[in-house]
């Protein structure tokens, strides 16, 4: 057996082979129809609540969920519901909400919180979550105080939020993703059987392999090996029989502190946008699961790095070794209609919701989320935090056209992703489950595309596209979107 350090080294190695063939050969030539060929959402120029109502009551009647993106409210004759949204949600959304709530004989008090005006399409925003600890909240509510006001005030249900795991609470809590009436005609009346059996399906390849690598033509070639027990500590900490539904991650989110440390993802990762907005196109060299090297990816990139340093002496707890810099999270998308929203540059954080799509992959580095830490070693987390004020949190890199091959514990190889669609909308019985709704190949065709020039539109990618995604990506929305 080779020493652990041994196997650092070669673990380096093999990262900067990588970045080296990408730097050689990674400006994509584009040629028709080796990736699917772009799509866009068609929604009408304009909507009543009535036109809304018939998917505001299948959210509201639809069973409550132990989900990341999926939300069901169950309301029965005589509940109260708390439904806290930011200011700038989608009156229409809500109107329809709150109006279905009323017919199934419920009621609804609703609070706006306050936004905060930060500019769109600008994918730098989102190192702030590593620079160091946030700000207290000085305007709104903060979450503990919407916690206690559901709590103790007669309520039955807290609708609230858009993602993540959130604190324990005596009542169920559910989100409400839809503050834009694109996402809520897209997704939220797609039927919940189909999207059960498309997570289904996916966390039953994901708990056949040991060995993942996926690539992508924006620049990652990365590969990790899994071991069967660190899905069962992920379902564990999670308490979920899928880890997670709409947000099934190749290295298991959840898993216990000790197999963490033995991560040895290694390879390179690139892209052009996160959860905040897009960037010049950025290369994360990858070597035992953390981050060595950043190249290019303009402000987003040179803050990232600069958060890396500030960081690099500090030792999270249960992680290998120093640094705020840790590949933790390859969060695959399941739902078949997600879209980038036609105001996704307009607003900070709008491209969220894009990640949701069937096959897209976001990346998360950074530290483990704080709700792990408090799961599975709450005190130790406690005293690391009053110690060194450290920051919680991870940032991200989209890929669209990813391909995820896998290998099987026995020894088979098989794709997940084949070039950005998920390989198991293909699979008979997903789509024996459509066909109850109607037709399988419009339910399982993707609602979005996005265009990318070198890769599957005609252009040259880093002149076109990489150089300056937000204003490709600003024109194509504007060229594209109908509505």
């Amino acid at each position: 057996m080779f020493p652990k350090l041994t196997w650092r080294f070669f673990g380096w190695v093999f990262a900067l082979l990588l970045g080296s063939q990408w730097l050689a050969a990674q400006n994509p030539v584009y040629k028709p129809g080796e990736y699917p060929a772009p799509r866009y959402p068609q929604i009408k120029a304009s909507y009543t609540v009535d036109d809304l109502m018939p998917i505001a009551r299948e959210t509201v009647r639809r069973p409550v969920m132990s989900a990341f993106l999926k939300a069901g409210y169950a309301i029965q004759p005589g509940q109260r519901a708390l439904i806290v949204v930011p200011g700038d949600f989608e009156p229409l959304v809500l109107d329809a909400i709150i109006r279905a709530i009323h017919e199934a004989g419920g009621e609804a008090d609703v609070v706006k919180t306050h936004v905060t005006p930060r500019p769109g399409g600008d994918g730098s925003i989102e190192v702030r979550s590593i620079m160091g600890p946030r700000e207290p909240q000085t305007k709104g509510f903060t979450r503990d105080t919407i916690i206690r006001l559901a709590e103790n005030n007669g309520y039955d249900i807290l609708i609230y939020g858009a993602g993540g795991p959130h604190a324990p609470i005596s009542i169920p809590w559910q989100y409400i993703f839809w503050d834009r009436i694109d996402k809520f005609i897209a997704t939220a009346g797609f039927p919940d059987e189909i999207q059960q059996a498309i997570d289904l399906a996916t966390w039953e390849m994901v708990l056949k392999a040991r060995r993942f690598r996926v690539q992508d033509p924006e620049g990652t070639d990365i590969s990790w090996t899994v071991k069967p027990s660190y899905w069962e500590e992920a379902k564990e900490t999670y308490q979920f029989n899928i880890v997670h539904e709409g947000h099934v991650s190749g290295i298991p989110m959840g898993m216990a502190g000790s197999s963490f440390m033995e991560s040895d993802a290694a390879g390179v990762i690139g892209g052009t946008l996160n959860h905040t907005g897009p960037f010049p196109n950025i290369r994360v060299s990858i070597a035992n699961a953390s981050a060595s090297g950043i190249e290019g990816g303009g402000k987003y990139g040179q803050l990232w790095r600069e958060a890396l340093d500030k960081w690099k002496d500090i030792q999270w707890p249960e992680s290998p070794g120093p640094g705020i810099n840790k590949l933790w999270e390859v969060a695959i998308g399941t739902q078949v209609k997600g879209l980038r929203p036609k105001d996704a540059m307009e607003r900070a954080g709008g491209n969220v919701w894009e990640r949701s799509r069937t096959g897209l992959i976001h990346w998360g580095i950074g530290a483990r989320t704080p709700f792990v830490y408090q799961k599975q070693i709450p005190e130790e987390f406690k005293k690391f935090q009053e110690q060194h004020h450290a920051p919680g949190g991870h940032v991200h890199i989209h890929t669209y056209f990813n391909t995820m091959d896998i290998e099987t514990i026995d020894g088979q190889q098989t794709k997940l992703i084949d070039k950005g669609r998920l390989t198991v909308l293909d699979d008979p019985q997903v789509r024996q489950v459509a066909a109850k709704y109607g037709d399988p190949d419009e339910l399982l065709r993707e609602i979005w595309i996005p265009a990318i020039p070198g890769i599957n539109v005609p252009g040259d990618y880093r002149r076109d596209y990489s150089n300056d995604p937000t204003a490709y990506i600003r024109k194509n929305i504007a060229e594209n979107y109908p509505y």
